[in-house]
């Protein structure tokens, strides 16, 4: 009879366990599958987008930058008005937000625009030159390096260190 017990009370043990490790090895694959899938979209999104600043040149007495930039990735960058431009010197004391703007600078905003063409459909592989326009307070100085930092409308940023010689 104790053998019977003895026998019962593994077999529930054993079931038990059973149980336990399914439930934490079935949380496991779904969880591991979930992170593969995740890295598999961030993989295919990064396929897909991608720029890359080729050249930034000042002029204009430091209130203008003549930026190259290519389209590297497998889709097309639209709407350019939501392609992000940021500007900041190496030291972190000034930064700004570029403002688009296709028909030129206005008075007040730091602007950008491109010079390529008009009609823009920015395709893989094309390149085209931006110019950003700066407020005489905001202009490039000699003596310090600068950021610039472009990021496309799916979120794919690139960045470019230059120093400056308007």
């Amino acid at each position: 009879m104790d053998k019977v017990i003895v026998t019962s009370l593994l077999i529930i043990a054993g079931v038990i366990t059973a149980v336990i490790l399914l439930g934490v090895l079935s949380t496991s694959v779904g969880d591991t599958a979930q992170t593969i899938k995740t890295t598999g979209k961030q993989a295919d999104a990064q396929t897909k987008a991608g720029i890359t600043i080729l050249q930034v040149l000042t002029h204009g007495n430091g209130t203008q930058l003549d930026i190259w930039v290519k389209n590297t990735g497998s889709i097309q960058i639209q709407p350019l008005e939501e392609v992000d431009v940021f500007l900041m010197d190496i030291e972190g004391s000034w930064g700004d937000y570029i403002t688009y703007l296709p028909g030129g600078p206005i008075g007040g905003e730091n602007t950008w625009r491109v010079l390529s063409q008009v009609g823009l459909k920015w395709n893989p592989g094309d390149t085209f030159q931006l110019r950003a326009s700066l407020l005489p307070v905001n202009r490039i100085l000699n003596n310090t390096g600068y950021n610039l930092s472009i990021t496309t409308p799916d979120l794919y940023t690139t960045k470019y260190r230059f120093d400056s010689r308007p």
